[in-house]
């Protein structure tokens, strides 16, 4: 049987190898340029809670730090981030904010950004955000409703409601659900 590519199997000659092994590697982190930003993301460490506060005042008043941005800043509504599929305006509600505003629904959203002349004052700075959560008990059924009848998510049975009319309307490839397992709490 006559192999359908090539390359599997086959060691490749890399050509980068002999810069790094000889320290005359470049790496992002190495790039100096005038005027040069850095960012860093405080993330919920929960995957379900609402925000009780933020407080980036002392965060705010470090030398270097150019901004502190949580959704309070940005103002509402906060930007979402569309659904990385083909363009279906019944998903237009399941889309998630860029940084998590009153609750966060997943461990890792963002929710404060950091922006300072040194990716170590942006550090520090995130260091001195007071930041606390109220945990929420873990969303394992989304059409199951939390809190004395209030349901995980305002959208979420609209969400699977959409998604089933869109199923029936045409046929979603597989290749193009992996987005929607996000739309959690």
């Amino acid at each position: 049987m006559k192999p359908v590519n090539s390359y599997v199997g086959t060691p490749v000659k890399r050509l980068e190898d002999l810069r790094f092994l000889t320290g005359r590697g470049q790496y992002v982190g190495d790039l100096k340029r005038e005027n040069l930003l850095h960012a860093v993301i405080l993330r919920s460490p929960i995957a379900h809670g609402v925000i009780v506060a933020i407080d980036t005042a002392r965060a705010r008043a470090l030398p270097g730090v150019q901004a502190v941005i949580t959704a309070a800043d940005i103002g509402t509504p906060v930007p979402r981030i569309p659904m990385r599929q083909e363009p279906m305006p019944e998903l237009l509600r399941c889309e998630q904010p860029v940084i998590a505003e009153g609750k966060v629904r997943y461990a890792g959203e963002p929710v404060a950004l950091v922006v300072a002349e040194s990716a170590d004052r942006a550090e520090d700075a995130l260091q001195a955000i007071e930041f606390s959560l109220e945990a929420l008990p873990a969303v394992v059924d989304g059409r199951a409703p939390l809190h004395g009848g209030e349901w995980a998510m305002a959208t979420m049975e609209a969400c699977y409601a959409m998604l089933q009319s869109a199923k029936e309307q045409r046929e979603i490839p597989l290749r193009h659900q992996t987005g929607l397992t996000t739309i959690g709490a």
